[in-house]
């Protein structure tokens, strides 16, 4: 459970969860569709997928529910395997210029609060002196800082440059399988019209909540709903609050609380003047 909202000089703004700066409903038929891979979600594993796959001449239909890519900062790191992908996509360049580099965000605190007592303090993402070798070893490519809102529009683009349909604002409404494909029954959110796709394969992108899995009988191990976490984007110079000991995460403990719940977490998205807080509470 999660609830977000935004700020900017000094205002704070609702986000929803399909809130877009760029909306784009896509094309919406009434007619049936025959593709090679239905791939519902189009987040970054929806997208790079929609793009790999274009590469190699495979038709495929995105669909996502969401009117377009995401529009709050969601996830912020991509880790090296994913930018060795971005390699083969041709996109890492452009991922780089796009990102801020990692030096400065080097560092994890532990504190009571944002200028509070420090707890404890831990090298991350591969920044700190101590982890350089390692990860320099273990790949030719480095990790980036690049926020979700900013990475996805640039998969979006690369999917489109190898001529894929992608679709938002279309919701699953059912799925089954048969002998030869699967049909998927989905409507376009602005009308009540329904309409089939018929795939070879269908592809699940959809989140650890996916409709797909639901429908289809999988399950999840794990323990849900272990928490409640209120999620604020906002922008704000902190620079002279941090300059002391920059870096990329701040986790505010409280005494008397567990580690996370009642606690919070504060992310520099882009240092030190874009931010997430996070304030988990229990159930």
């Amino acid at each position: 459970m999660s609830s977000e909202t935004s700020a900017s000089n000094g205002t704070l703004h609702a986000h929803a969860e399909n809130a877009s700066t760029s909306p784009d409903l896509g094309a919406a038929p009434t007619c049936d569709v025959d593709t090679d891979v239905l791939i519902v979600g189009a987040g970054v594993t929806g997208l790079m997928l929609t793009a790999l796959l274009g590469d190699y001449g495979v038709k495929t239909l995105t669909i996502a529910k969401h009117s377009a890519t995401a529009p709050t900062p969601r996830a912020h790191i991509t880790n090296q395997r994913a930018m060795e992908v971005f390699r083969d996509m041709k996109i890492e360049d452009r991922v780089i210029s796009s990102s801020t580099p990692l030096k400065e965000l080097s560092n994890g605190v532990i504190a009571t609060n944002l200028t509070g007592l420090k707890v404890a303090r831990y090298g991350c993402y591969s920044a700190a002196v101590h982890q350089l070798s390692d990860f320099t070893r273990a790949s030719p490519c480095e990790l980036v800082n690049l926020p979700q809102n900013v990475l996805e529009p640039l998969l979006l683009a690369r999917a489109r440059e190898t001529g894929a349909d992608v679709r938002f604002s279309t919701e699953l409404v059912h799925i089954e399988q048969s002998s030869e494909h699967v049909e998927a029954r989905v409507r376009p959110r602005h009308t009540e019209a329904e309409y089939a796709i018929r795939a070879r394969y269908v592809v699940a992108a959809d989140g650890a909540r996916s409709s797909i899995a639901s429908q289809l009988g999988f399950t999840f191990q794990g323990e849900p709903d272990l928490m409640a976490m209120t999620t604020t984007w906002f922008d704000a110079d902190l620079a002279k609050y941090t300059a002391h000991r920059p870096a990329a995460l701040y986790q505010m403990v409280r005494p008397g609380n567990a580690f996370w719940v009642g606690s919070g977490l504060i992310i520099a998205v882009t240092p030190f003047k874009e931010w997430v807080s996070r304030l988990t509470t229990p159930l």
